[in-house]
């Protein structure tokens, strides 16, 4: 009998070695999802809020490694059913991320979504580095506001910058308290809301409306939380969209 060799991520290395089968770095689950449609995983969506987002991939993370009966076992991070949270279950929360699945009919590429970029962050201890938070596909914009949040112990934010559209101009307004680094025992803050002023055009499209710059002061994970999020219209009418938060995770030297 012959075993065949998938090669995914066509680096010409087997999946079959030393008459077993070993799954070389991603080797085969395009494979699995093109033929089989991953027709025997479980939802990605973990935590069946909707939405596969960082909030799926911290519960994948924090049972990783694990089996049946260790400390961090948690079976609904065992997607594949295979008594083991690894890069299989990883794989297939990350390949469906950002998802909507409240309403399904209207693909997730059709909403409007305020998001951070990049969404999953690693870094070293003593790193310092950019975030941007992006506004996805949005129609008729006069208007938004966002609060992000961060862990201090992790993170310390050194500089924010907010982006406006171009045909706005300088006529705008800026209000809310901006950084606040020790928001609170735990936390950093950054509340900010930017209003055109008439007349100005609409924007459409996408653009990044904040650049913020952090440095990694702890080791750890933090999610970078974006709440209070709203964007309004020519007619101070809000405007329907998603927000996905980011994660953060620190590591020694």
């Amino acid at each position: 009998m012959e075993t065949p060799w998938l090669d995914d991520n066509f680096n010409r290395l087997p999946t079959y070695r030393n008459e077993a089968d070993q799954l070389d770095s991603g080797d085969g689950l395009f494979s699995m999802e093109t033929y089989f449609g991953f027709a025997n995983l479980e939802s990605p969506d973990i935590n069946e809020d909707g939405i596969i987002d960082i909030k799926d991939l911290q519960i994948v993370s924090a049972a990783w490694g694990s089996k049946p009966g260790d400390p961090n076992w948690n079976p609904l991070a065992d997607l594949d059913n295979d008594s083991d949270v690894d890069v299989h279950d990883l794989y297939f929360v990350s390949r469906n991320y950002g998802k909507y699945y409240s309403d399904p009919p209207s693909p997730v590429s059709k909403k409007t979504i305020l998001f951070t970029y990049p969404t999953l962050i690693a870094k070293r201890k003593g790193e310092t580095f950019t975030v941007n938070v992006v506004l996805y596909n949005v129609e008729d914009l006069h208007g938004w506001e966002f609060k992000l949040y961060w862990s201090n112990e992790i993170l310390k934010c050194t500089q924010a910058e907010i982006h406006v559209p171009e045909i706005w101009g300088e006529k705008i307004f800026e209000a809310a308290p901006g950084l606040e680094n020790d928001f609170n025992a735990t936390h950093g803050r950054y509340w900010i809301a930017v209003s055109a002023l008439y007349p100005t055009p609409s924007f459409n499209g996408t653009m990044v409306v904040a650049t913020l710059t952090f440095e990694a002061t702890n080791v750890g994970n933090t999610i970078l939380d974006l709440k209070g999020t709203q964007l309004v219209d020519d007619d101070a009418q809000a405007i329907a969209h998603i927000a996905i938060d980011g994660l953060v995770t620190v590591r020694e030297r």
